[in-house]
């Protein structure tokens, strides 16, 4: 499934250039050393700069794309929302160029990227990171930026094009799908566990478990979910609509990014000071770091909550 490894490469690459950033940028969070610390804005993620906080004043219509009212609050933007906030330019000035730096790295860490850069697709159509959505299928806008300069720029569009593709054919979205779906069985699995299953914040579990018994694919009694029958057909379909994915000089490329636990521990261990090196998130990031291929999730979930790759 090529567009699991290639979520996998690109939550990888964006928690490593999130975890610099927070290092870097005063801020704020709900846990963690800079809990309620009142020293800048409210972190947020990567996508927040690339499809909206990189272009401003210009690109007020991309705000449908993140989570605009949150920004307002955070103290990145005010007034009209197209105005940076003090906190605003200095998070540009330390997004602006850490992206490069990351991708550097990852040359000295896994070699020459550029098999990589040949094999993804161009899809200048796709914004450069994946909007804020909830658990339903995306309505992907036309974007006017062109073809994303950088690497997860050029993984986002390709992975946002597999999206496509799959939800033409599937009425649940690949986010859903390829997470939580993927991760339950008919004799049930305790909500608890769903987090270290597929990677992905128990809030972003909530989330997609309570869509999933919307929709009749999940029973949960009793802390635990089972697939309906409706449910395990869904599976089954996705199974086949990923499995039908084909690219085999890209799938090649993914797969020896993913090949080294070691490698991928260099970029996914959070700084001492890092929410990701804290609890509640203590569980899920021993068990990335313990198995990162089998942790990182199938596909990003990029919430309202600030666009971080696992939800949270």
């Amino acid at each position: 499934m090529i567009s699991g490894l290639l979520s996998q490469v690109l939550v990888a690459f964006t928690i490593e250039l999130d975890n610099e950033f927070e290092h870097r940028m005063p801020h704020r969070t709900a846990r963690g050393p800079a809990a309620h610390s009142g020293r800048g804005p409210w972190l947020v993620s990567l996508p927040m700069w690339q499809n909206y906080l990189r272009w401003l004043p210009d690109g007020a219509d991309q705000a449908k794309l993140v989570n605009l009212g949150g920004l307002k609050r955070w103290s990145y933007v005010e007034d009209d929302g197209v105005t940076l906030t003090r906190a605003g330019r200095a998070a540009n000035k330390v997004w602006t160029g850490l992206p490069e730096e990351i991708e550097a790295r990852w040359e000295v860490r896994y070699g020459d990227l550029t098999p990589l850069r040949a094999a993804l697709g161009e899809h200048p159509d796709l914004p450069w990171a994946l909007p804020v959505a909830g658990p339903s299928r995306v309505d992907r806008p036309v974007w006017t930026r062109g073809l994303g300069p950088d690497l997860p720029g050029r993984l986002s569009q390709t992975l946002q094009a597999y999206a496509r593709d799959y939800e033409r054919e599937s009425r649940l979205s690949l986010a859903v799908s390829a997470n939580v779906l993927r991760a339950l069985t008919p004799d049930g699995v305790a909500l608890r566990d769903l987090p270290v299953r597929t990677g992905v914040s128990k809030e972003a579990v909530s989330v997609s478990v309570g869509f999933l018994e919307r929709v009749d694919c999940v029973t949960v009694v009793a802390r635990v979910a089972r697939l309906t029958e409706k449910g395990q057909k869904a599976q089954a379909k996705y199974r086949r609509l990923v499995g039908g994915e084909r690219d085999d000089r890209l799938r090649a490329v993914l797969k020896g990014l993913l090949a080294d636990p070691e490698k991928l521990r260099q970029g996914l261990t959070p700084h001492p000071d890092g929410w990701r090196a804290h609890p509640p998130y203590t569980a899920v990031t021993r068990a990335l770091l313990a198995d990162p291929a089998a942790v990182l999730p199938r596909y990003p979930m990029v919430s309202h909550r600030g666009g971080f790759p696992d939800g949270s």
